[in-house]
This record gives C-alpha cells, sequence and structure tokens, in this order.
C-alpha cells in the first residue's frame, strides 16, 4: 500500500507545482515507484511531463495524470498500485 503526498494551498504561486513535480522526479530517480497526479486546471504539472518526456536526453520518466471534482478515490485506487502518489492541486479553493 502506498503513500499519498498533496501539495495544495488556497493561494496560487506557492510554489506547489514545482514541490510536486521535483518530488516525483526525485522519487522516480530514486527507484520508487511513483505517480504524479495532476488535480490542477492549469496542468503545469502534466505540461511539465510532457516537456520532460520530449527530451531524450532525460532518462527519468514521470508521467502525470490529469485528474478533477472528487479526486478521492481516484488517489486511493492509485495508492494500491503505486508506492508512492504525488498530487499537485489548484491555488484556490476547489472540489479538488
Amino acid at each position: 500500500m502506498g503513500k499519498i503526498i498533496l501539495f495544495g494551498s488556497e493561494k496560487g504561486g506557492t510554489g506547489k507545482s514545482t514541490l510536486a513535480t521535483n518530488t516525483a522526479a526525485y522519487l522516480a530517480m530514486n527507484n520508487c515507484d511513483v505517480i504524479l497526479v495532476d488535480a490542477d486546471k492549469q496542468r503545469t504539472s502534466t505540461t511539465w511531463g510532457q516537456d520532460r518526456e520530449a527530451n531524450d536526453r532525460i532518462k527519468i520518466k514521470v508521467s502525470p495524470v490529469a485528474v478533477e471534482g472528487n479526486i478521492r478515490p481516484v488517489l486511493l485506487d492509485l495508492k494500491d498500485k503505486y508506492e508512492y502518489v504525488i498530487v499537485d492541486c489548484a491555488g484556490r479553493d476547489s472540489k479538488e
């Protein structure tokens, strides 16, 4: 059973996406089974993942999954499949 680490705040621009993507990359570099969940409609983590995949010099792959709305059931399901579930949430009060 994995761990869920969620980066969230009601304020935007505090570094949540930076912390989430770098935490996911760090865990992947250390051979952890990790998934990055992008629960922000801005899709910063998704764009980050696409940029990484387009760069063939980067050997460690972290592919984000975008979810919206009530993310709890998705996170609980992913927790059973991955060692770490890293979540990037929006900088506003939202259902996510």
